[in-house]
């Protein structure tokens, strides 16, 4: 299938010069796990006081969540923070773009999940800072809107490789990572859409 197919030569790169990751990929990418499961089991109302807003216990945000899409929120925590990690040991030598030509389509979908997390993450954050007592003060809520944003450019990203014929997956361990990071958010749409079916049937 064209979508697995990796081309070992694209653009000059071969085996010999794909970068062998490092202790320091490691100890990032475990780092920011770590910190997407601490917002796994913080909870929104700790998030919120961290930052500094404070969400009113008469309003505990999204307590109405029916149970099976709880895990969805979860994977939502885990998928936008890695993602984070995963651009930062992907880009943090430039030099493997200039000269290698590493433009697979899992660099494309790490590097439109940290552009649109970090502008989102930062919009929400300037945002309730001007204007505090907007819709309860919550910056949790970000972690609901990444998604909205996410599970739709990663597909048309792809898709839009595809369409050109730039869709050229490479051996390259950061170009991997990417395609499972990118897939996870499809696979976390497809789940959405099936429970919300299934939630609005019943």
């Amino acid at each position: 299938m064209f979508w697995m197919r990796e081309n070992a030569n694209v653009t000059g790169l071969s085996n010999l010069n794909v970068r062998p990751w490092t202790w320091l990929d490691l100890a990032i990418l475990v780092f920011f796990l770590a910190l997407a499961l601490l917002l796994v089991f913080s909870g929104d109302e700790k998030l919120d006081a961290l930052l500094g807003f404070a969400t009113p216990k008469e309003e505990a945000p999204f307590s109405f969540t029916p149970v099976i899409l709880r895990p969805l929120f979860w994977a939502w925590r885990i998928l936008a923070v890695m993602g984070l990690g995963l651009a930062i040991v992907t880009f943090r030598k430039p030099s493997d773009f200039l000269r290698h030509g590493l433009r697979g389509p899992g660099i494309v979908a790490t590097a439109v999940c940290a552009v649109l997390t970090l502008a989102q993450v930062l919009n929400e954050f300037l945002f309730l800072r001007r204007h505090p007592a907007a819709m309860g003060a919550r910056f949790s809520q970000v972690l609901y809107v990444i998604p909205d944003y996410l599970e739709v450019a990663i597909p048309a990203a792809w898709v839009g490789l595809a369409l050109v014929g730039r869709w050229q997956a490479q051996p390259d361990w950061r170009d991997r990572l990417g395609r499972v990071l990118g897939w996870s958010w499809i696979a976390a749409w497809a789940w959405r859409t099936v429970v919300h079916t299934q939630v609005i049937v019943s």
